[in-house]
């Protein structure tokens, strides 16, 4: 049965849109421009179409892989033949059927989007992109929720779901702004062998954060629909219980890095300064004077 109406659309998209509001709001420095983010949360809730039908494929292949493993009784119920097939099998299709798939679907759009944004100038705005976008594909992933199954479960997904993408695109974007002022370092430093101030490489490669940016959020995502597919009522009450940890934890988080902002510039000079302490303030005029050139 279909539940499609106004009533239950403005009712699912309401909490995505108050998050997206709240980290705006905290966007204290330089907010971003209302036509990107409004640009990335539909995007994000775009990208869920894909995303869904993937997933399913992934999952159907899990599914048949598994078929030897489970019998059917005479209700028609599915049983396990063991309870060790049960767990792998809920392992993998959380793992590698929606987490991995959700994950890599926000991260290429965070990363296509935003990485030569010349907005992008402070820690925080990486996670007013990355929420943005995780709230959208949220609200795409509820809507069709509540269109399927009506008033009945729209609090319950509302509850477990918005949380969950909220963390996540939290981490994503703290470990992707993160890696994005580590590249402006290892940009700031390969110009500077260019131009022979310094003749060899200190810093790190900055890549491997930018592959941390994806492998946490969609370790964390892993874990959140693991817990949600074991049937107990012991994992199930922890695990809304750590929904809502999660939601607190989001919250403080937003509050603490946007309270303690700092430009991507001063901290890829930072990094920069660490590592070759001989450098003195020309150096840094010289690099300014490149990068409004640029």
């Amino acid at each position: 049965m279909n539940y499609v109406s106004w009533e239950i659309s403005v009712v699912v998209l309401l909490p995505a849109l108050f998050l997206c509001g709240f980290v705006y709001y905290k966007d204290k420095i330089e907010k971003e421009p209302i036509g990107l983010l409004a640009l990335l949360f539909v995007i994000g809730g775009v990208t869920y179409i894909p995303s869904y039908a993937l997933e399913r494929l992934i999952s159907g292949g899990f599914d048949k892989l598994f078929s030897h493993f489970i019998e059917f009784g005479a209700d028609g119920v599915a049983e396990y033949s063991s309870e060790l097939a049960s767990v792998l099998h809920s392992f993998l299709t959380s793992f590698f059927a929606i987490a991995l798939v959700e994950a890599c679907m926000k991260w290429l759009v965070l990363y296509f989007s935003t990485r030569r944004n010349k907005h992008f100038n402070y820690l925080f705005d990486g996670i007013v992109y990355s929420v943005f976008i995780s709230l959208g594909f949220c609200a795409c992933e509820n809507l069709r929720f509540a269109w399927l199954n009506g008033w009945d479960m729209i609090v319950l997904k509302a509850l477990s779901s918005v949380p969950s993408h909220l963390f996540v695109g939290i981490l994503m974007g703290y470990y992707f702004s993160r890696w994005h002022v580590h590249k402006e370092a290892d940009d700031d430093e390969e110009e500077l062998i260019r131009l022979g101030i310094i003749s060899k490489r200190k810093l790190k490669e900055p890549w491997k954060r930018l592959f941390i940016s994806l492998v946490v959020p969609m370790c964390v995502c892993g874990v959140f629909f693991f817990a949600s597919s074991i049937d107990s009522k012991i994992i199930n009450t922890i695990f809304y219980f750590t929904v809502f940890i999660m939601l607190g934890v989001s919250f403080i988080n937003i509050d603490r890095i946007a309270s303690r902002d700092r430009s991507a510039y001063k901290f890829s000079k930072k990094l920069l300064m660490d590592k070759h302490p001989e450098l003195d303030g020309a150096v840094w005029n010289e690099l300014d004077r490149i990068r409004k050139e640029k």
